[in-house]
Formats: structure tokens, C-alpha cells, sequence
């Protein structure tokens, strides 16, 4: 199974019995057409795998210097928009 949602994009989380593996789409595809992606990390549940994708999305945002508290309180501000669109 995989999540895919405009909330994480460009990132899909992949679902196992045992696993959520993070993955992002590298733009390429195989020989036979199927996109290739490039794993981000394996966690053991998807509250983790939120995490990462908030911190992904920082570090991907342009910032080049930020103090250690601006760092976490953004991880954490990300991660609390991810959760709270989600919460049915």
C-alpha cells in the first residue's frame, strides 16, 4: 500500500506489515515506464514518518542559517499542520 497526499507531496510513504518506508520521486523512470523513487528512511510508525517529512520540508524550504529552537519549533509547527489535516 501507498500514501500519497497533496499534504506530504513530493514525498509517498510505503506501508508494509511491518514497516513505513518514506520515499520521494526522483523524475526518472525505468525501462518500462514505472517511476523510480529514492527511499528517504524506514520507521516503525507513521507518526515518524510525518516527523521526517516535516523536517524534509524545512530542509528543503531555502532557509541556509536558523537557530536550534527556530529549527525544532518549525519542525514541530510543520509537523502539527500535517496532523491536524489529517484528524477526521
Amino acid at each position: 500500500m501507498r500514501i500519497k497526499d497533496k499534504l506530504i507531496e513530493p514525498y509517498e510513504i510505503e506501508v508494509d506489515s511491518l514497516q513505513y518506508t518514506l520515499v520521494k520521486k526522483t523524475g526518472t523512470q525505468d525501462k518500462k515506464g514505472v517511476d523510480n523513487y529514492q527511499t528517504i528512511g524506514y520507521f516503525n510508525n507513521l507518526p515518524f514518518a510525518l516527523k521526517r517529512v516535516a523536517k524534509e520540508q524545512l530542509l528543503n524550504s531555502g532557509v541556509k542559517n536558523i537557530e536550534l529552537s527556530d529549527f525544532v519549533k518549525n519542525i514541530d509547527s510543520n509537523f502539527e499542520e500535517i496532523q491536524k489535516s489529517i484528524i477526521v
